[in-house]
C-alpha cells in the first residue's frame, strides 16, 4: 500500500500522476515503434571489387554473387569492376 507521502513525492513537480503515466506510455510506445522500424530497414550492402571483368573466373564470381544475393532480399551487391 502506498502512503500519501510517496504519491506526493511522485507528483510534486507541478504535474499529476496521470500525465506522468501517459507520457511514460507514449515514450515506451515510440521506442518500440522506432525499434521495429529500424529492424525492418536493415539491408546489407556487399561491395565486390574484382581485379578484372573479362576473365571467366570473375564472370563466374559475379554470377555466383548475383545468385546468392537474389536468394535474400536484404542484400544489395555493389559490383565495381575495372573497365
Amino acid at each position: 500500500m502506498l502512503c500519501p507521502l510517496s504519491i506526493n513525492a511522485l507528483t510534486n513537480k507541478g504535474g499529476n500522476m496521470q500525465k506522468t503515466i501517459a507520457r511514460l506510455i507514449m515514450v515506451i510506445s515510440l521506442m518500440l515503434l522506432w525499434q521495429s522500424y529500424a529492424i525492418q530497414q536493415t539491408k546489407y550492402k556487399i561491395a565486390v571489387i574484382p581485379k578484372g571483368s573479362t576473365q571467366n573466373f570473375w564472370k563466374a564470381v559475379q554470377t555466383g554473387v548475383n545468385i546468392a544475393a537474389g536468394a535474400s532480399k536484404d542484400i544489395e551487391v555493389i559490383w565495381k569492376a575495372p573497365q
